[in-house]
């Protein structure tokens, strides 16, 4: 029956694939803080899994396709500060499947790593994220379809990034957005009607 485990800041060296198989009831896992677990094999995660923290890890580099397969309940995934460069698996395949169309929260902030590799259509799966963090990952500019598909988005954090500029097209899905943190960027400069040439007004 349990529902709530943590095992971060331990030295574990692995994580066995049938650690969790009979955990049925378990809803909120804690794996953070674990530099000597290299890589997890699929289907390591049990599918009762709600609320998953993965940050200050390693692993997420090295692991196979389909990590997050079958984690159709999950809702909230902190993975920051885990040296991600890649939003795709170890095979070049998308680091986020259909499978995760219930996740609400991502946070993917502290990985500079990322500069490159988010871009057009990043998040297309995530249809019913409603906070998105992507606080210092190096971002310089953003695509016009980076945050397409998240249409139910009320929270971006972009803080601490290297923004210079600011285009309309890359917040054109966002017509749900509440919140919106650009702090400590590189803006010189936000025209008149910017807000207006946007669906943020």
């Amino acid at each position: 029956q349990l529902e709530f485990l943590s095992l971060s800041a331990n030295p574990l060296e692995s994580i066995d694939a049938e650690l969790f198989s009979k955990l049925a009831s378990l809803k909120e896992l804690h794996l953070e803080e674990l530099p000597g677990v290299t890589q997890l094999e699929p289907g390591t995660f049990p599918q009762s899994l709600e609320n998953l923290y993965l940050s200050n890890s390693v692993f997420l580099n090295n692991t196979p396709g389909g990590l997050f397969k079958g984690l159709t309940k999950l809702q909230l995934l902190y993975m920051e500060n885990a040296q991600l460069s890649s939003l795709s698996d170890a095979e070049g395949g998308l680091l986020f499947e259909d499978d995760l169309g219930e996740l609400k929260v991502l946070s993917l902030s502290l990985n500079p790593g990322l500069v490159n590799a988010i871009s057009a259509n990043s998040f297309e799966a995530l249809k019913k994220l409603n906070s998105l963090f992507l606080e210092s990952v190096g971002l310089s500019r953003l695509e016009a379809d980076t945050f397409s598909g998240l249409d139910q988005l009320e929270r971006l954090v972009l803080s601490g990034n290297a923004l210079s500029s600011l285009d309309a097209d890359s917040f054109k899905h966002l017509a749900n957005l509440k919140e919106l943190f650009l702090d400590n960027n590189q803006l010189k400069a936000v025209e008149a009607g910017w807000f207006e040439s946007t669906s943020l007004s």
